[in-house]
């Protein structure tokens, strides 16, 4: 009994060691001598991400424009951070930041949680994988850093970053020293300055029966009429062979909007693109000189635009076509003939090509993204006498996107040409000849929809 009691206390000894142990292992474990650019590159290697990365370190002129504007944290938080990111359509980027006082993590988090969803928009509808790959992205914090993994293994990511603390960090060598990293200056992001959606001044007039540009400065739908070309030998005639019924379920008992007023504005929150207005191209000038075949008063581009639109119309479209055919088959050669430009995605260069955001773009050099697919199907549409819009609207968060609306038979349908050219993927009919409510159930779109037809018919549904 005796030998019992003499043990007690040799075990609370014992057990309180064992606690002063672990209490002191945890404390030292949130502790690090490395820096954030250590720390990033030892979560690259292990990130699964492939080829090359650019990155932003903290002594660079533009850390600062990133921070503050990318991932909406205050400057003052921050004493040391670097950022590693993919350019063009790949979303892999890994961000790690020191930040001054242990009590901002969680602001921190919030605002690295934030910035992931936004990126998502950068991405869903053009890159459908990458998209899922941002919405997977881990947030993690460890005593006064915070972090950001969008990569393809995240599990080996948060490893790596947790490793680098305490008596477990690994010492790596510096950023000079690898080779699979970019180190390089990159320019000043583009930063929007308005959160307003681009003028139709901007962009493109409202009716194309003027044969001068149109001074109004209203937004975001751009209307076609139903006129024929004087100069075409297209007929636009009814068909009697009708596709199938959709099985898309409607179930909206709305009816349409009137499509009377030929603009229409749709609130936009930051845009991530690099949206840029349409410069050179006069939609109004290209339909004039379709008409008549007086060429005279185009620009050299706009000259180029209407050849090739000419080529592609002579080539695909048959007087014997119906309108539902002509639109399909103007949907397909868009699809088929013209690649996304994955500078759209870019935040640490000049964004897009020069008239990527009009039909130069796709009829040209083949590239564009999405106000380009946009435009040059309402161009086409505008050419063949087929009833048309361009929503200008925002998907999901705030990326500012555009796609088209046609009526055929009276009725309206959603056409979204840019997003049935994914990337990483085939040409599909996707969002072909769909319905509005189509749209809001795949969660991506918004619009501003008192001011556009809703559409919901299916007659003309792909099938």
């Amino acid at each position: 009994m005796k030998k019992i009691l003499l043990l007690i206390p040799l075990l609370i000894l014992f057990i309180s060691g064992c606690s002063d142990k672990n209490s002191n292992d945890s404390e030292k474990n949130s502790e690090t001598g490395l820096s954030a650019v250590q720390i990033a590159e030892n979560v690259v290697k292990a990130s699964g991400t492939s080829g090359k990365l650019s990155n932003i370190t903290f002594n660079d002129e533009d850390f600062t424009l990133w921070l503050t504007n990318f991932y909406n944290i205050p400057e003052e938080f921050v004493t040391d951070g670097a950022v590693y990111y993919a350019e063009g359509a790949q979303s892999d980027e890994i961000a790690v930041f020191k930040l001054s006082n242990e009590s901002n993590i969680e602001s921190v988090k919030s605002a690295l949680s934030e910035y992931k969803d936004s990126r998502i928009t950068a991405f869903e509808g053009y890159a459908p994988t990458e998209a899922a790959k941002v919405e997977n992205g881990v947030v993690a914090a460890n005593g006064n850093f915070a972090a950001l993994f969008i990569c393809s293994d995240t599990t080996s990511a948060e490893s790596a970053f947790y490793e680098c603390f305490g008596d477990h960090h690994i010492v790596i060598s510096e950023i000079s020293s690898s080779e699979n990293f970019s180190n390089t200056q990159v320019s000043q992001p583009q930063i929007e300055s308005s959160t307003e959606p681009i003028s139709s001044s901007e962009i493109y007039s409202a009716s194309f029966q003027s044969t001068q540009s149109s001074s109004s400065s209203s937004t975001s739908v751009s209307s076609s009429q139903n006129a024929q070309s004087s100069n075409s030998s297209i007929a636009s005639v009814s068909s009697s062979q009708k596709p199938q019924s959709s099985s898309v379920t409607v179930s909206s008992s709305e009816k349409p909007q009137s499509s009377s007023s030929s603009s229409v504005n749709s609130s936009s929150s930051k845009p991530t693109e690099n949206i840029k207005p349409i410069t050179g191209y006069d939609r109004n000038s290209v339909l004039n000189a379709w008409q008549t075949g007086n060429e005279s008063a185009l620009s050299d581009l706009n000259k180029q635009i209407l050849k090739a639109a000419k080529d592609v119309v002579s080539k695909e479209i048959k007087n014997e076509m119906s309108d539902y055919e002509k639109e399909l088959a103007v949907h397909d050669w868009i699809t088929h003939n013209c690649r996304f430009d994955y500078g759209v995605f870019d935040r640490g260069s000049s964004g897009y090509a020069n008239n990527s955001d009009n039909p130069y773009g796709v009829l040209i050099n083949g590239s564009a993204m999405c106000h380009g697919y946009s435009s040059t199907f309402q161009l086409f549409m505008d050419m063949l006498g087929i009833e048309c819009i361009t929503v200008f609207g925002n998907p999901s968060s705030g990326t500012q996107h555009s796609w088209n609306m046609v009526k055929l038979d009276e009725e309206w349908y959603c056409v979204d040409a840019a997003w049935d050219d994914p990337i990483g993927g085939s040409p599909c009919h996707t969002y072909f000849n769909v319905t509005s409510d189509y749209l809001r159930s795949r969660g991506i779109h918004r619009w501003d929809e008192a001011a556009v037809p809703e559409a919901t018919a299916t007659k003309y549904a792909y099938q």
